[in-house]
């Protein structure tokens, strides 16, 4: 059984060796399938979740509240403030650009105390018509800031209230579906450059003909390609996978074993 076998982990090495030494095949085994995996992953990644938004903000209270208000500001996730921007035509000219979500503006009055003993104000969301929606989504979060704070100044009773629970469990992510479909384009790829390729090349420099000459039975040299393509194709599905676990933060569900006979079924069908 031993010396039926040598010939076929023998010709497994010799492929996988040819493989490797194949720029060509590398690149559209390993390296192709990981452009289109950190291409979409940064359009679909779990660090598109956050909202955020690019805005200039303009202080133009001297109030102690206000003052609390930009520093509470600069340190929020939401808001990312570009403090290079000074007067209002300077916010203009750059949401113009694009570069620019909104302008939040502080009237000079915004924090004063007034006569019934708490700071009082109004905060302006300036934005293009261009925008409109993301404008008016920052308004509904800083408008939602305020109320927490007008709750410490004025409590109201409330007779309806809503409350979320999680169900603490975690749902798929748009990219867990677009690296399904980038998944079945690796083996695709690894399909390619299997015996598709090979045979017919090996056929015309008349390799084929010269094994029938030798010992080598016929389903040795199948089952040792068969094996250095499955080596080749669950690499590549390996290395898709460590980059999307690490980087993207792949939610995997189900069994690893399982998944990896189902690549092989799909490798040995773009095969035929």
């Amino acid at each position: 059984m031993k010396k039926a076998l040598l010939p076929v982990f023998t010709f497994a090495k010799i492929d996988i060796r040819r493989l490797f030494r194949d720029k060509l095949a590398i690149f559209f085994t390993f390296v192709f399938p990981l452009l289109f995996l950190f291409v979409f992953g940064g359009i679909f990644g779990r660090n598109n979740s956050s909202v955020s938004f690019n805005v200039a903000f303009l202080n133009r209270s001297d109030s102690q509240f206000a003052k609390q208000f930009e520093q509470m500001g600069q340190k929020d996730k939401v808001l990312k403030i570009d403090s290079r921007v000074k007067t209002l035509d300077e916010a203009q000219e750059k949401m113009s650009r694009g570069e620019l979500d909104a302008t939040i503006i502080l009237p000079a009055d915004f924090g004063q105390v007034g006569a019934k003993g708490y700071p009082t104000g109004q905060a302006q969301v300036l934005y293009n018509k261009s925008n409109e929606q993301g404008g008016q989504t920052l308004a509904s979060i800083l408008n939602s800031i305020f109320e927490g704070i007008n709750a410490k100044f004025v409590p109201v009773e409330k007779p309806f209230t809503v409350t979320a629970k999680s169900t603490a469990k975690q749902g798929l992510t748009q990219f867990d579906y677009v690296f399904a479909g980038l998944l079945g384009f690796s083996l695709l790829g690894a399909g390619i450059f299997g015996p598709t390729s090979v045979f017919p090349k090996l056929k015309e420099r008349g390799v084929l003909r010269r094994y029938h000459t030798t010992t080598l039975k016929v389903w040795q040299y199948f089952l040792g390609n068969v094996i250095s393509n499955t080596f080749v194709g669950l690499m590549s599905i390996a290395t898709m996978f460590v980059v999307g676990l690490t980087v993207f933060g792949l939610n995997m569900r189900g069994n690893y074993l399982v998944l990896g006979l189902w690549c092989r079924w799909g490798q040995l069908c773009c095969l035929v």
